[in-house]
């Protein structure tokens, strides 16, 4: 009896998923590439080295219930990332952002292909700060900017998805 409710059981899944899956888009891949070469700014370049990785996984994470083995193949090209200082935030004189080339291929359906340029600096990540955080105080070489900064990008892909 076990057995067969755990069949029924999956063969309802299934069934549901693919219903699901007709109206969900779907994401194949994420890759992202960095070309730290390209970053203008030394300090981001030095604390920046695994930028490809952790942005895959953040993203990866966000659409982890739209995987599958057709769908939407994600390619991101950083091309820039500067850093200032918070100061230098707060006065609205810098230039803390993360810049990259956005690529979505859906050879299932290619009306779902789009390329864009996509740049995510810390107003937007803001609201992933923990809360209390003083960017007049934060030097944006620090491993909060470089989360919040990861997690307003990886976002920002996300919510292009169509």
């Amino acid at each position: 009896m076990f057995r067969t409710l755990m069949t029924t059981t999956a063969a309802a899944l299934m069934i549901s998923t693919a219903a699901f899956a007709q109206d969900a888009l779907t994401v194949k891949s994420v890759l992202v590439e960095t070309d730290l070469q390209a970053v203008s700014n030394e300090r981001a370049a030095a604390y920046w080295t695994t930028l490809s990785d952790d942005l895959t996984k953040a993203i990866s994470e966000r659409v982890a219930n739209q995987l599958g083995e057709d769908g939407t193949d994600i390619k991101i090209d950083i091309s820039e990332v500067e850093l200032s200082n918070g100061f230098e935030e707060a006065m609205g004189l810098a230039n803390t952002k993360l810049v990259g080339q956005v690529r979505m291929d859906n050879t299932t359906n290619p009306t779902r292909f789009s390329v864009f340029e996509l740049t995510v600096d810390v107003q937007q990540a803001m609201p992933l700060m923990p809360a209390g955080t003083d960017i007049t105080t934060l030097p944006a070489d620090t491993r909060t900017f470089y989360e919040a900064l990861v997690n307003a990008f990886a976002q920002a892909v996300v919510d292009r998805l169509v």
